[in-house]
Order: structure tokens, then sequence, then C-alpha cells
């Protein structure tokens, strides 16, 4: 069950993370601000999501800890 937030972003919509599965996952915006696409990312530890909440950019914090870094699916 993920637990999703709104964000503060030109391209993210929202971000969530399941515990028990340690995935986080992302939703994009679409050009009206909705939702355009959906991925998931397997194996993020609970403090790097705590860490992408407080982030001052979750697109930047998004890009250099998250893509980079855990393997995606789209959902």
């Amino acid at each position: 069950m993920f637990d999703m937030h709104n964000v503060e972003s030109s391209n993210i919509h929202s971000i969530g993370y399941d515990q028990t599965q340690e995935t986080a996952r992302v939703c994009f915006k679409d050009k009206k601000g909705g939702i355009s696409s959906t991925y998931d990312y397997a194996h993020v530890p609970p403090s790097v999501f705590d860490r992408w909440l407080k982030a001052p950019s979750a697109g930047k914090f998004f890009q250099s800890n998250i893509k980079s870094v855990f393997p995606g699916t789209k959902v």
C-alpha cells in the first residue's frame, strides 16, 4: 500500500512509498497538471525516501538519487 504525497515540482505530481516492499512510486505530471505516467522503484531504503520528501527539489533529488540508482518499472 502506497502512502502518496503531493510535491511541489514542475514534472512530478506525487511520490509515495510502500515500506513493506521498500518500493518508491513517482507519478509524473502531464501538461495540464494531471498524472501522465507512474513508475515504481524497487529496493529504496526508507531513509532515502524520507530525504526525498524533505528535498528542496523533488525533481532534482529524483534524477540524482532515485532514477539513476534503483531499478524502475512503469506501472
